[in-house]
């Protein structure tokens, strides 16, 4: 079994376990707690209280009592439902501004980038919800989709910012580690100006997007490494920063079809995403993976 079929092997084991998850196959939690999670507005009220927008759109509830296994869990869900139709998105648009024949170094090509990145994150995230609808019956499509526009809106700078960075590196010829390293550190920052700036531009008109605060920047911090996290392992689908002996099968360019290279895109931004949430899962004290994260 090859490396690609072994990690989208793994991938889909996860996506039966995140959904079986999801569903309510969980030991429920009791109280305020209990209750918030399904109630939509007091689940609005927790969210206010500190959790970031991505964690108050999962649905995750503990399966027992360990922090870190709930926390892994529900960076599970994400990875799923937002990550991997982001970094899919972000490849299939890469794929066809190339074809059109779009330089690789002009804006257009790092706009339609971001492009990707924007409805790939509002895509996954409402057919997500909609199954869980269908499966549930208590979700509000409505507050779901403005959830979508802040996350998608986002994750549309870390895309663009993705492709200058990589435009930067490419011309001052560092290696698969600089490039990782800085690829990451540039889309977290772009991740989360972007958060702040949609917050503050759909806070008016959008009940579900809650304003900038000193509670919201913490859980947004976190969630902005994160995904920083997830772009970075797009750079090892670019074949220029060099081949790395167990990643080496997520190069667009090593893709037998673009169809391949689409989900490769979405499997690397998953695999960052996940190694990084595993990291930041381990804080004793709090995560913005938590429904009850507070500064």
């Amino acid at each position: 079994m090859t490396f690609r079929s072994a990690y989208f092997l793994l991938f889909s084991t996860l996506l039966v376990i995140s959904l079986h998850h999801s569903a309510g196959f969980h030991v429920p939690l009791g109280g305020r707690a209990s209750l918030a999670l399904k109630t939509p507005s007091l689940r609005s009220q927790v969210c206010l209280n500190g959790a970031s927008s991505l964690r108050c759109a999962t649905s995750a509830q503990p399966l027992k009592d360990n922090l870190y296994l709930n926390r892994m869990m529900t960076s599970v869900e994400v990875m799923i439902s937002r990550v991997f139709p982001a970094g899919a998105g972000w490849q299939l648009a890469s794929i066809l501004a190339t074809n059109a024949g779009v330089a690789s170094n002009s804006l257009l090509f790092c706009s339609l980038l971001g492009l990707g990145n924007f409805f790939g994150v509002i895509f996954g995230h409402m057919l997500w919800e909609g199954l869980k609808k269908v499966v549930k019956g208590d979700v509000d499509l409505a507050r779901e989709f403005q959830v979508a526009s802040l996350l998608g809106g986002a994750a549309f700078f870390s895309g663009l910012s993705w492709q200058v960075a990589m435009n930067v590196f490419k011309a001052v010829g560092v290696g698969l580690l600089q490039s990782f390293m800085s690829v990451g550190i540039v889309c977290t920052m772009a991740f989360f100006l972007g958060m702040r700036m949609m917050r503050q531009n759909l806070s008016p008109v959008m009940t579900a997007v809650d304003k900038n605060s000193f509670v919201n920047l913490r859980s947004d911090i976190g969630l902005a490494i994160a995904i920083g996290g997830a772009t970075a392992g797009l750079v090892f689908t670019d074949a220029f920063v060099g081949t790395s002996p167990l990643l080496s099968f997520l190069e667009a360019k090593a893709a037998v079809s673009s169809l391949v290279a689409v989900a490769c895109g979405g499997l690397a931004s998953s695999l960052g995403f996940l190694a990084t949430t595993a990291v930041q899962a381990l804080n004793k004290k709090r995560c913005w993976l938590d429904s009850n994260f507070k500064p």
